[in-house]
């Protein structure tokens, strides 16, 4: 049997030509059944794929194509990651949770979403996520230089970590304990639990 060539998942078939052009996409997460990929870009969509029908043997062209797709954000998504039964986006000034099996069914609709704290009129973009499972606390990477946690059972703001001097692009869970953050400021940062400041 000759190979399949897989690489080329296609957007939203609604797109402008411009929009085509113009399509940046940030991050990827899969469903927790593993059935489902989703994809955040610079538009404000989340795209949906069904991955038995991209990944079979005797898929088409047709099977490429969104399983569904949905605007999220006004503003850019950049960060995407699946938490118990919620996928869970980070755009600017918010995060949203949504159900896997809302989106399943094609019926998307925001069940939560957190503000992420800015100063003045500046946008702070959530370009990291991570949740601990232990604690049930969602950590942000953001674009102020900074990393908030949020308890997801009540939603309240809990803490920050500070000390970059610019965009966080990337933030990593080593257990329960460890945080590490890498920056536009050229460095990755250590912390200890105890650093967060309340």
């Amino acid at each position: 049997m000759p190979p399949t060539d897989k690489s080329g998942l296609e957007m939203r078939q609604s797109r402008t030509p411009l929009e085509r052009v113009h399509t940046t996409v940030f991050g990827q997460s899969f469903s927790r059944c593993g059935n489902f990929l989703a994809v955040c870009d610079n538009l404000g969509y989340v795209t949906v794929y069904r991955l038995s029908d991209a990944l079979s043997s005797n898929s088409r062209k047709t099977n490429l194509h969104p399983h569904y797709y949905f605007k999220a954000s006004d503003y850019s998504i950049y960060s995407i990651i699946t938490h118990d039964d919620f996928l869970i986006c980070g755009g600017e000034n918010m995060i949203s949770g949504w159900l896997w099996s809302d989106i399943i069914s094609k019926s998307a609709k925001i069940s939560w979403s957190l503000k992420i704290p800015s100063s003045g009129s500046d946008l702070t973009e959530a370009n990291s996520l991570e949740v601990c499972k232990e604690d049930d606390v969602l950590y942000a990477g953001c674009g102020d230089g900074k990393t908030y946690t949020w308890k997801l059972d009540s939603g309240v703001l809990s803490g920050s970590f500070c000390g970059h001097t610019d965009v966080i692009q990337d933030i990593h869970l080593t257990g329960s304990h460890t945080l590490l953050s890498a920056s536009e400021d050229g460095t990755v940062r250590i912390w200890g639990m105890s650093y967060t400041i309340t």
